[in-house]
């Protein structure tokens, strides 16, 4: 009767272990998709003015790093599409921003987001149409990812 009773342990520790694992990579797959969604949700923050979303999606160190070498504060990226009472010389209004090519690494309460940003509108009055590859930095804060650290390089057309 041991022999049994050993042997039904034995089965129910794989079990439970075989659903640990399983339990894991869903957890990683449900992580990218939510990252995923989040950069959606960014892109349409970004379109629409929604200055609440950035807000939240920003974290208070964030760093952004644009094509042009220079730095952007967090605070200065919000104003930038803040569009209440200003002129369209003081903000940027994209027109759209798609992405593609995007990859997500985790490690930890850390991820990389990687990928293209497809964007066409006006920067301060300018309009234009670009490409950029970027790197995101993203940390997991109390529930929810924040945006740490942005950095893009432009895509040149071949």
């Amino acid at each position: 009767m041991s022999r049994i009773a050993a042997l039904v342990l034995s089965m129910l520790i794989c079990l439970t272990l075989g659903c640990a694992h399983q339990g894991t990579s869903r957890h990683v797959d449900d992580t990218e998709t939510v990252l995923l969604t989040l950069h959606q949700q960014w892109a349409a923050a970004r379109v629409d003015g929604d200055i609440a979303f950035l807000e939240r999606f920003y974290g208070q160190e964030l760093r952004l790093q644009p094509a042009d070498g220079s730095i952007v504060q967090r605070n200065d990226d919000i104003e930038l599409f803040n569009r209440a009472g200003k002129s369209d010389a003081e903000v940027v209004k994209p027109e759209y921003i798609r992405h593609v090519d995007m990859r997500v690494a985790r490690y930890g309460e850390t991820a990389v987001v990687t990928g293209i940003e497809n964007l066409k509108g006006t920067y301060k009055g300018r309009p234009g149409e670009m490409a950029l590859r970027f790197t995101n930095t993203l940390v997991r804060r109390d529930g929810r990812w924040q945006l740490v650290a942005h950095q893009s390089t432009r895509v040149h057309a071949r």
